[in-house]
């Protein structure tokens, strides 16, 4: 059996044990997963700190549209904004990141028109990143 033990940046504490052919999670599981993500990450040689993404997340532009979207919504059409979330989605789902996830609401709460919720995924996705 073989553990990882990590500390976040929160000051919560986890762990990935592998026993056998099955992976488990100890603590928080978003961490969890995060932290296995990141060591993928560096396996092949992206970079990656925290919660950052890999180089080859796009996140960064799912999120920026949604942006747009909130300081001016005629300045995206309802087009944009779809296949923006549908992106969102399946890079959010390739990739497991609490990053990609953050922004995959963001673009879903952009679709459905409600700004405040979108802001929150934007301010979260923000978080994550710093």
């Amino acid at each position: 059996m073989n553990e990882i033990v990590f500390g976040s940046e929160n000051g919560t504490m986890g762990k990935l044990i592998l026993d056998g052919e099955k992976l488990k999670f100890e603590g928080n599981v978003e961490e969890s997963a995060q932290v296995l993500f990141n060591y993928v990450c560096k396996m092949f040689n992206n970079s990656s700190f925290g919660t950052m993404p890999c180089k080859n997340d796009q996140s960064t532009e799912h999120i920026e549209l949604v942006k747009k979207w909130l300081a001016g919504p005629e300045s995206v059409s309802y087009q944009e904004l779809d296949k923006n979330l549908e992106a969102a989605v399946k890079a959010a789902d390739s990739s497991n990141s609490a990053v990609a996830k953050a922004a995959d609401w963001a673009a879903y709460w952009a679709v459905e028109g409600n700004v405040e919720r979108a802001k929150h995924w934007v301010e979260r996705y923000e978080e994550l990143v710093k």
